[in-house]
């Protein structure tokens, strides 16, 4: 499914716009996705046809700064969450459920700490901890360490270097991103993106997000390396944790501290699966239960 040709240009109240794509069922109900880092809108295509299956609208949009969204100067998680709000409301939906992905699951967890009444599911996927906790950090294989460790640290050389050196390098050759992986891929992950169809919905929503050029990126790796202004514990709507066993660019340590972080979190750990298997393979698990979770929240109100 190509989501560029269902792309929307919400218009902000502060004049900044922000691109959307819906895929799966569009009368479904709707979930937003958060995609990952660096990622855009159109990986949700991955799980497009599972969506459509389960009667999901699978709602995806590119953070400020990657694709199509304008930029945000100075952009916070709290940010993300009015941005999300306002995004909601132009496309007329009052509640819904989030989907978080990988670098994606710190700002879905904002927009339920903010929005907590138009909330009503929360589902992370892979999801990336803060990796100010040190044993997050270490956990993480060494390219991430050192990149959120000289964002953390030194940002004064951070900000230029992955802004005018690796952006373009990334935005020149987007399949690099996954390159850089593949030396800690489990099987699963190698196995899913020799599928053309999976490794080719990847590398487009790589090069999505750097259509603009870095700025997006950037600012994501220097929240995503920073403290959090938000509160976990404020977030009360349920959520459901799945984390592949085998997963070695996010390792699932990530997920059970989540699970012991989050007061109403409930972790699948799934073995064998990596960090992109999950996803592709077990995505009519993860929104069927997401759906489920949705309906329980409406038979409650």
């Amino acid at each position: 499914m190509d989501g560029d040709r269902q792309t929307r240009l919400l218009n902000l109240p502060d004049g900044r716009r922000l691109a959307v794509s819906v895929f799966g069922d569009a009368t479904g109900r709707p979930v937003f996705y958060q995609h990952g880092f660096p990622g855009s809108r159109l990986e949700a295509a991955l799980v497009a046809e599972e969506a459509a299956r389960l009667g999901v609208r699978l709602i995806a949009i590119d953070r400020p700064g990657y694709g199509r969204s304008d930029v945000a100067p100075g952009r916070r998680f709290a940010d993300w969450a009015a941005d999300l709000s306002a995004a909601a409301s132009e496309l007329g939906i009052g509640r819904f459920a989030l989907l978080g992905v990988s670098g994606g699951a710190l700002f879905t967890l904002a927009v339920a700490a903010h929005l907590k009444e138009r909330v009503s599911a929360l589902g992370l996927v892979c999801g990336l901890a803060p990796v100010v906790v040190p044993e997050l950090a270490l956990a993480l294989h060494l390219p991430a360490r050192l990149c959120f460790g000289l964002m953390r640290f030194c940002p004064r050389l951070a900000r230029p270097f992955f802004r005018s050196v690796v952006s373009p390098l990334l935005a020149a050759r987007p399949a690099w991103t996954l390159g850089l992986l593949a030396p800690v891929m489990p099987a699963a992950d190698r196995a899913i993106l020799r599928r053309p169809d999976v490794r080719e919905r990847l590398v487009a929503s790589i090069a999505e997000a750097f259509r603009r050029g870095g700025d997006g990126v950037v600012q994501d790796l220097e929240l995503l390396a920073g403290p959090l202004d938000f509160s976990l514990l404020s977030i009360r709507v349920p959520v459901m944790i799945w984390h592949g066993g085998d997963d070695r660019t996010v390792p699932v340590a990530h997920g059970r501290w989540y699970a012991a972080q989050l007061p109403t979190a409930v972790l699948e750990e799934i073995p064998g699966e990596g960090h992109f298997s999950l996803p592709v393979r077990r995505g009519g698990h993860i929104l069927e239960a997401l759906r489920a979770m949705m309906e329980q929240a409406d038979a409650r109100a």
